[in-house]
Formats: structure tokens, sequence, C-alpha cells
């Protein structure tokens, strides 16, 4: 690759120009919150009122209207606020990394703490076991888990690795230039974009587990890993007994998705959702190092909803619902939190290959697990509407009974490998039934529904 003039200072390169990523979002109308003025999508440096606002989380959570290529969440400016030249432009642009603490790599090589999406070579292992299927192996885990850092006065929960200072560069110069997503025909997001409920999802923070010490690459999930799930507890009509039949997920301070069939002719015996649950026979849960997540949290259904195009003939489609609970959550930095839905074109466009899937169903010995499992299925092909995904393997790993509702996830790397949710768990063959995929109702698709369908 060939080198061209740094403007303000930062490295760039000549790239073919079939290769070159554009946020297409940019500079789109749009109508700023409070006030309805008309507006465009910028960088924050360039919106006067977010420069002056006292509360800057608060203005980009109002006024969020993607996240670009290079983590920058872009938000609605009034036109009359729109500054020519950005705050953050008057300044000479550093080298990636260039600020970040100082650190020693795995490898005993100096490094800095950075975001993960800017280490190449950890970007490339884990892009690169995705697109294989196969988990990373033992000697890469153990390098991944070593390679975690903390930033010092940062309360960020992105990841953090230390990456040596020769691939940081590398970040700036000649970074990898990426093939284009699959598109698959799922739905459009024009009207998505300038939806008005889309501020209700909390897209700042969505899709983000307890970091730190707590990452496991390549190993089983611990407590806190997945704080967006929602355990549905139902009363037997025969016994007068409850137990769990369904999972679901946190999607805002409000609502739970899960499946239309978790909800169909069963709202009567569905007792209450608990939240912040991995283990059901201890409350509160502890890990082994005695370190304890929040008692369990319990809500009511306040309202719930289904697709109306739902039937009760399986693998039919439009499987998907909403519970609003009785009062809103109480987020907790630890074991309760939203996971992120797939509300940008790029992430419309991105077509996840493999799935982790989690939930408390039946096991292979059709007991209920007590503890919170995870496993990672793959996507097959099938002959079912664009509205599906077909997942899982012919030798029986599957999701089973008791899983239904519960969320098929991608950690996506364009997106600070985030937690996104694709696919919500429909229908299957049963519990380790092999030779048939198991099918999940397209997130993607019904992201307006979703929209149209939530409330404050």
């Amino acid at each position: 690759m060939v080198g061209c003039d740094q403007p303000n200072g930062v490295a760039h390169m000549c790239c073919p120009g079939k290769e070159i990523r554009y946020d297409e979002e940019f500079g789109k109308q749009c109508t700023t919150v409070p006030g309805g003025r008309s507006g465009n999508c910028v960088e924050p440096d360039r919106c006067d009122e977010y420069v002056k606002a006292s509360d800057k989380q608060g203005n980009v959570r109002d006024n969020w209207c993607y996240t670009s290529l290079d983590q920058v969440d872009y938000v609605c400016c009034a036109k009359k606020k729109i500054l020519s030249v950005p705050i953050s432009a008057i300044t000479i642009g550093n080298r990636a990394g260039e600020d970040a603490p100082t650190c020693t790599t795995p490898n005993s090589a100096p490094g800095r703490c950075v975001p993960l999406a800017e280490c190449t070579p950890i970007v490339k292992i884990l892009r690169d076991a995705s697109t294989s299927k196969q988990p990373v192996s033992p000697a890469q885990a153990t390098f991944l888990r070593n390679s975690v850092c903390t930033p010092g006065g940062t309360s960020s929960s992105a990841y953090y690795v230390c990456c040596d200072e020769v691939s940081l560069q590398t970040v700036t110069t000649a970074a990898t230039p990426t093939a284009a997503p699959t598109v698959r025909s799922t739905t459009t997001t024009e009207d998505i974009a300038s939806h008005p409920n889309l501020r209700l999802l909390d897209r700042i923070t969505c899709g983000r587990g307890n970091l730190d010490d707590k990452i496991a690459f390549g190993e089983q999930a611990p407590m806190y890993q997945y704080p967006w799930m929602a355990m549905l507890i139902y009363r037997s009509s025969s016994s007068g007994q409850e137990g769990p039949e369904c999972g679901g997920t946190i999607i805002n301070n409000r609502y739970v998705l899960t499946a239309a069939h978790c909800i169909d002719g069963q709202v009567e015996r569905l007792s209450y959702v608990r939240l912040g649950e991995y283990d059901t026979r201890t409350d509160p849960d502890c890990d082994e190092y005695m370190d304890c997540a929040p008692p369990v949290q319990r809500y009511t259904v306040e309202e719930s909803r289904i697709h109306p195009n739902f039937t009760r003939v399986v693998r039919s489609g439009n499987d998907i619902g909403l519970l609003r609970l009785d009062r809103p959550i109480v987020f907790s930095s630890d074991d309760v939190a939203p996971i992120c839905l797939p509300f940008t074109n790029s992430l419309v466009r991105f077509d996840p290959s493999l799935f982790w899937i989690t939930g408390w169903g039946l096991t292979e010995r059709l007991d209920n697990s007590p503890i919170l499992l995870q496993t990672r299925i793959p996507s097959v092909a099938c002959s079912l509407s664009t509205h599906s995904i077909c997942a899982g393997f012919g030798n029986g790993t599957l999701h089973c009974r008791g899983d239904s509702g519960g969320p098929m996830k991608v950690q996506v790397p364009e997106f600070n490998f985030r937690y996104v949710q694709y696919g919500i768990i429909s229908a299957g063959p049963g519990c380790g039934v092999g030779g048939a995929p198991g099918v999940s109702t397209r997130v993607a698709f019904f992201m307006r529904w979703i929209l149209d369908n939530i409330r404050e």
C-alpha cells in the first residue's frame, strides 16, 4: 500500500475505491430530542449543544444516531448548531494508543492498554475463530485471557487488551481491509433510523457483560457474563407449582424480548419474570471467590404483545413477543443490563455464521439446568423464509425446551465485540436430537415491529 498526505497528523493510506468502508448514516437528516428540530447526524464534537452540555452522556443517549465503524457515537444535531470544524480537529491527531497506559504483553513485549478493536492481532484471532466456526486453541485462549488489561482512570466497560506497540502502529498505517458481509434480505432500516422509539433502546451501554477479570475466552462463561438474561416463571395449572419454562432478554428498562409462544395463551400462568439469575439453587449467587451478585430481581408483567401474524404452527414464523414489566428495571453493573439489538444498517447487514445461545433449558438428562448454560451453534441453510434463522449441529448440540424465548447472540467485531441479539429461540426437533436444525426468529426482520410496540 502507498501512503498519502496526513491531514491533522493522522496517517492515511491509498485504498482501492471498492474496499473503502463508509458510514452510510453520516449526515442523514434526523430530529433532535428535545425540541423536535430538524438536524443531521454528525460527530459529537461538531455539535455545539453536545460540546456545551453538562450531561454529555445524556445528550448522546437522547440524540444518538448510530455508532461509526471506529466506535464513535454520532448524534442528531440541529442544523444551526453544527460546527464547521470539530473541536477535536483543532489539536494534532495522535497515533493509535499513543496516550494509552503502558503494559507488557503475554509475549513480554512492550505494549499499550487499548480497546480490543484497536489491536489487530487479537481481532484477527477472534475473527478467524468466528469465520471458521472453530473455538480458539488452548494456547490462544491463554494468550487472550492474559492480554486483558484495565486502563487507569477510566470506568469504560469496553474490552481492553495489552497490545504490542508494533501492532498499534499497524492500525493507523495498514489496517487489514474487511470484506463486506453477506447481505440477507431481512428488513430495510431507513424507517428505523428515524423511528421515534429508537431512543428508548440503550445503545450506549448495551451488550456488555461485566468484563474486568471475569472474561472467559474459550472457557465456560462465569457469572455476570450475560446480564440481559431473563427467566420466565410459570404456575402449573394442575399442581400450582412454579417453575421456569421460557427465557427472554432485557432490551431496555421496561421491556423483555421473548418468543410469542411463551406468551400466547400463557399470560394467566406467567407468574413473574426473574432478572439477575444465574443459579436457581442460590440467592444471591456467588462465584468461587465468594464475590456475590445482588439478590435476584422479580417483576410482574404489566402488558404483553405478540406479533399479529403469529400462529402455533411449528416453523410458521413471527414467533416474537414483548413483555412490559410492572416497573422500571434496576440495572446493575454486574448482573442486570440490556443486550444490543441490530439497530443500524451495518448491524442488520452483518450475517453471523456462529451464534451463542444461553438458557436454563432441559439437559440431555431431560432435567432443567439450575445453572445458566451456554453453547455455540452454527447457522445452516434451510428453506424457511427470511424472517427465520436455522442453526444447530447434526450431532444433537441444540437448544432445548426451556430455552425458548432466549437469545441467539453474537459478539460483533465492528461493534467493539459487544453482544447483539440476532435470533429468538423458537422451535427445535427436541433436546439432543440430531439431523434437523433449530429455528429462531430473525430479530433484524422485526426491528420496526419491536420499536412500534414499546413506549416510555
